[in-house]
């Protein structure tokens, strides 16, 4: 269950030397949520009357401790601190991780995005962004992707936001905004959005919200009342809530603005939810995307995105049920796991 909260920036757990683990298989009600390489549970959760119980079938401490330990270079450290969290049930949290670009300082475009398709590549310059700054410039007949290099942490309950102020030009061509499992490609899901991602691809009059997975693309079309052709600038944000399991709720919202980027007519709201994508819900990690195809827009600004998670603050719901049990005899305290066998087990990642 890569995406849920406890493997939260958890993408290796390595043994340095042999450790004891214990085969057990789990107990009614109790959920695998990671396992060794050779299936025997890794991560187990029960829910238990008003509490909530974790167990680790591995020994605690790192071998800067003990020799027996997990390698302190893997995030072993990371998943003890998320099953304690989880366990101790941790409230909704603030934004842990924010992506702000203004495009005002030299090598940002380049420093910051890998260009998906270099020919025409897009280019930063120092005076086409809001109110004469810096931005970048989309040459005409693009159809390129830039995949920003901040990856975030896929989690489920988490959202996600990505904005940018897009300048039309043209009226024939998509942006495109959203979130991949990428790190670099090309435009080949929806209009302006790649394989392996969520996002929208959006026109003066309307566009779609993408649903790609690695192979194909879902569109759901959404369109205003009024298009608007002509040189305006528009600003487009797009949230991205997981909200279990390979299933996000994605919401479009667009307004028309000045040259300053003050917001001013709000042109469409646009939730689509249960978006199915298990290509995406299978990733650790998320990048946030620009993209643009054709002859429509010609520049870009003030890039941003955001992620929040649900387990930064504790509650103070610890109770007797309340338990996360860690080490090799693992499962008389974890509640969780049965049948104890010990073994020692060499290098085992999740």
């Amino acid at each position: 269950m890569p995406a849920h909260a406890i493997l939260a920036g958890v993408n290796s757990f390595t043994i340095a030397d042999p450790v004891y683990y214990s085969q057990v298989s789990l107990v009614s009600g109790a959920t695998q949520v990671a396992h060794w390489n050779n299936g025997y549970p890794l991560v187990v959760t029960k829910p238990r009357d008003l509490g909530r119980v974790v167990a680790l079938n591995a020994f605690p401490w790192s071998t800067d401790g003990r020799s027996d330990g997990w390698n302190p270079s893997s995030d072993g450290a990371q998943l003890v601190a998320n099953a304690l969290l989880w366990s101790a049930n941790a409230s909704p949290g603030t934004p842990i991780q924010t992506v702000s670009v203004d495009f005002n300082t030299p090598g940002q475009l380049t420093g910051l995005f890998n260009d998906g398709y270099s020919s025409p590549a897009w280019s930063q310059n120092t005076s086409v962004g809001l109110s004469g700054s810096g931005g970048v410039t989309i040459p005409d007949g693009t159809s390129d992707l830039y995949i920003s290099k901040q990856a975030f942490p896929l989690e489920v309950g988490a959202t996600y936001t990505v904005g940018a102020y897009y300048y039309n030009h043209y009226n024939s061509g998509y942006g495109g905004l959203g979130f991949t499992t990428l790190t670099s490609g090309t435009i080949n899901g929806g209009n302006a959005t790649p394989l392996s991602g969520i996002g929208v691809s959006f026109h003066g009059g309307g566009g779609f919200m993408d649903n790609n997975d690695a192979s194909a693309s879902a569109t759901t079309s959404v369109n205003w009342d009024t298009a608007v052709a002509g040189d305006y600038w528009f600003y487009f944000k797009v949230t991205l809530t997981c909200t279990s399991a390979n299933t996000f709720n994605q919401t479009m919202e667009i307004w028309q603005c000045d040259a300053n980027g003050t917001l001013g007519t709000k042109f469409t709201t646009t939730t689509v939810t249960g978006q199915v994508n298990a290509t995406v819900g299978a990733a650790s990690m998320v990048y946030p995307f620009l993209g643009a195809s054709m002859s429509r827009f010609t520049a870009v600004d003030s890039f941003t995105a955001t992620t929040t998670v649900t387990t930064t603050t504790i509650q103070p719901r610890i109770n007797r049920e309340t338990c996360v049990g860690i080490g090799a005899m693992v499962c008389p305290c974890a509640r969780a796991l049965s049948t104890c066998r010990p073994r020692r087990l060499r290098n085992s990642p999740l």
